[in-house]
């Protein structure tokens, strides 16, 4: 039985429920510009860099609205699901407490790894109230390419100093759990908004309140 020294948690739709979040927002904005958004639209959107996101809304948009407008819907887009979080609108996902309290007792580190901005992750982890049970942060802005490449969670490993095989990342996102294969870390997806994809030998859970049994029953602690 493989011994557990550490937790990579990602953020947007693991720990906090933020995506939803993002996608009324970005709706609510969408439709007071006038811009054919919907459901589909975020979800095809789900899991990708900032950068490739707006790319992927100037191909949408450009030739219905133009450059400059696809721009203003990216940054008052961004402002109002800011003003959301701030607000208190995105809440913990069930378990998150627990999984936690189950980590401190059992001396197990945990580090968030999100492809988000260190400044929204802060926020976020904050107006949670959970900020100070982690670690360390790595975010966007600590590696040179996003999920699905495995650069975050390289660098979390190297903060945690560990074997990859006694660690576990827990991830909503394909793109997640490709970049966690791809470092070799042992891997646990948690659905969000989409169901699971079809990849191999994929361990997934309903909710991170199973993830305590799962622990105890496929690691030892020291």
């Amino acid at each position: 039985m493989a011994k557990l020294t550490g937790i990579i948690f990602d953020m947007d739709g693991l720990l906090v429920d933020s995506e939803s979040v993002y996608y009324e927002g970005t709706q609510h904005i969408a439709d007071r510009l006038g811009l054919p958004f919907t459901k589909e639209t975020y979800l095809a959107g789900l899991g990708i860099s900032d950068e490739e996101l707006h790319g992927y809304y100037h191909q949408l948009y450009d030739a219905q609205v133009g450059h400059e407008e696809v721009e203003r819907f990216i940054q008052v887009s961004y402002d109002y699901c800011v003003s959301l979080f701030e607000a208190g609108h995105a809440k913990l996902k069930p378990g998150v407490h627990e999984l936690l309290a189950f980590c401190r007792t059992k001396k197990i580190k945990t580090v968030v790894a999100s492809s988000n901005t260190k400044k929204l992750i802060t926020l976020l982890l904050n107006e949670t109230g959970i900020f100070e049970q982690f670690e360390a942060i790595i975010s966007a802005d600590d590696v040179p390419r996003a999920k699905p490449d495995p650069a975050i969670f390289l660098a979390a490993r190297e903060y945690l100093q560990a074997e990859r095989r006694e660690l576990l990342v827990l991830e909503d996102s394909k793109n997640g759990l490709l970049a966690a294969q791809a470092a070799g870390i042992p891997v646990i997806m948690i659905p969000d908004l989409l169901p699971p994809p079809d990849m191999p030998d994929l361990q997934v859970l309903p909710q991170l309140t199973d993830v305590p049994d799962f622990l105890i029953e496929h690691y030892r602690f020291d």
